[in-house]
């Protein structure tokens, strides 16, 4: 009984720093403070390694005038194939085929029950 609560627990854990990580991928916009405090409110439930890794990078984020974030989201994000986060540039790259295959993301979400984002 022990280990499956253990099991349970960590898998809790798990789902919050995947969305703790996901907050802070987003690009920092005018609700950038706010996920920064989402994100605080999810490492309190999270411990070890990666709460520590994810609060340095709360910490830095937090210290970072806006435009200096937004600047350093896209030098670091931007349209490259090694580190673009658009799932669309891996799968059309920078064409006009892009637009269908976003419309087909978002039937994916709409056929899980997912609003798209």
């Amino acid at each position: 009984m022990k280990l499956l609560r253990r099991q349970r627990e960590s898998t809790l854990e798990h789902r919050l720093v995947w969305q703790a990580a996901a907050l802070l991928l987003a690009y920092p916009d005018e609700q950038f403070a706010e996920r920064l405090a989402t994100v605080d409110e999810l490492l309190a439930h999270v411990s070890g390694s990666p709460a520590e890794l994810l609060g340095t990078t709360v910490a830095h984020l937090r210290a970072l005038e806006p435009m200096r974030a937004a600047v350093g989201y896209v030098d670091t994000f931007d349209m490259r194939r090694r580190s673009t986060l658009y799932l669309t540039y891996w799968t059309a790259g920078d064409t006009r085929n892009r637009g269908s295959h976003m419309l087909a993301f978002t039937h994916t979400y709409r056929e899980a029950g997912v609003n798209p984002p």
